[in-house]
């Protein structure tokens, strides 16, 4: 029994992830129900459909950190990670040199040279099932995409 993130501890290991991802999404979009995976189109807005499968399937933020639900939250962090990045222009990273980050060895998305915006898909994952709204998820796009449209130099 988990009961907390399962954390990075090497660059090396994060560029595994990141060469998996391709794979990982794929199996974690084959083991949902056909319902749920056929609303899943990589969208922003089906980042609700995501999120409405989390709160019925997890009560809690402990059931979804048990060591046998790893798959399914590594699988949604990854889905929530591409469906901003490939939206928003984001890169994923690996931040190890302080560990009193909030995200150290977290996977995390960041989307502006010019000022730092980090995203913990995973993060966002649990505080999507703390909140319960079945909106989070899609709140939190949005304000980055606020963010970012305000902040990006135009050119």
């Amino acid at each position: 029994m988990s009961k907390t993130f399962k954390k990075m501890i090497s660059q090396e290991q994060f560029q595994d992830w990141l060469a998996h991802m391709d794979d990982a999404l794929e199996e974690f979009l084959a083991r949902l129900p056909a319902e749920v995976r056929e609303r899943l189109d990589g969208s922003p807005e089906s980042l609700g459909a995501l999120e409405a499968w989390l709160l019925e399937r997890y009560p809690t933020i402990p059931a979804i950190l048990e060591d046998e639900e790893h798959p399914h939250l590594d699988g949604a962090a990854r889905y929530v990670g591409e469906v901003f990045r490939k939206a928003l222009g984001g890169h994923w990273r690996l931040r190890l040199n302080d560990p009193k980050y909030a995200f150290h060895g977290l996977p995390e998305l960041w989307f502006l040279k010019e000022k730092d915006t980090p995203d913990a898909p995973h993060t966002l994952v649990t505080a999507s099932l703390d909140r319960r709204t079945g909106k989070y998820l899609s709140l939190v796009f949005n304000g980055a995409k606020e963010c970012i449209e305000r902040n990006r130099p135009r050119h």
